[in-house]
């Protein structure tokens, strides 16, 4: 009974008293969050652009000037399987890394309180000395290209893509250890 409630009390959110409980790999935890909240994310996309498509076409009358170019931009999307699929997992690699450094920053912050009105400042602080630090870290990168190539008109390099997956594997390791370490294994 202790243990729920030093969960309850010093839960992230409300849904946490319960989440704390479950005797659950904290990594598990975190990757069913990330797919969680990286499709939500794509089905929004997915349907903001159908409804903005749908309320364009409707409100010109289904001009042929206009269904003729949203047509060209759906074939020239579909045109190379092999660009859209590496497009797709580029886009979900940067989806993925922006809410694995936030998931980052919030464990982060809640390691040092429990209270938002203190942790909330931390975690915003950490997200943008994170982002500022990578931004730097990618110009760097950027200088030792190892293989470049252009993804949807936007040119990059295997070495930035390689430090992505780094950021990304220790943002998810560092979330899991926080997690376990100063979060979940709090005691009162």
């Amino acid at each position: 009974m202790r243990d729920a409630t030093a969960a309850f009390y010093f839960a992230v959110g409300k849904q946490s008293a319960l989440e704390l409980l479950i005797p659950v790999i904290s990594w598990k935890k975190i990757i069913s969050k990330l797919i969680t909240v990286v499709s939500t994310t794509i089905i929004g996309i997915g349907l903001g652009t159908l409804s903005v498509v749908t309320f364009i076409l409707v409100s010109s009358k289904f001009n042929k000037n206009i269904v003729d170019v949203i047509l060209n931009v759906i074939s020239n999307i579909f045109q190379s399987p092999t660009q859209l699929i590496l497009g797709t997992l580029y886009i979900l690699l940067c989806f993925s890394s922006i809410y694995l450094i936030s998931f980052f920053c919030i464990a982060f912050s809640k390691s040092f309180s429990h209270k938002n009105k203190i942790a909330v400042p931390i975690g915003i602080i950490t997200f943008v000395l994170i982002l500022s630090a990578l931004g730097s870290l990618n110009t760097l990168v950027l200088r030792i290209p190892i293989v470049t190539f252009t993804i949807f008109g936007t040119p990059d390099s295997l070495s930035s893509i390689i430090v992505s997956l780094l950021v990304l594997i220790a943002a998810l390791f560092g979330t899991s250890w926080l997690m376990e370490n100063k979060i979940e294994g709090f005691q009162l």
